[in-house]
């Protein structure tokens, strides 16, 4: 993903975890289900 974004692995990393802070997810697989149930993807 990073690869693709011209960004680092770190930076990347931290958009995931702030992702899944806002959507109150402890996993992506979590962060998947509650972005589903919220018609969000």
């Amino acid at each position: 993903m990073a690869a693709e974004l011209f960004i680092s692995g770190n930076t990347a990393g931290m958009h995931v975890s702030r992702i899944l802070t806002k959507l109150g997810a402890a996993t992506r697989t979590e962060a998947a289900a509650v972005a589903r149930e919220h018609g969000l993807v």
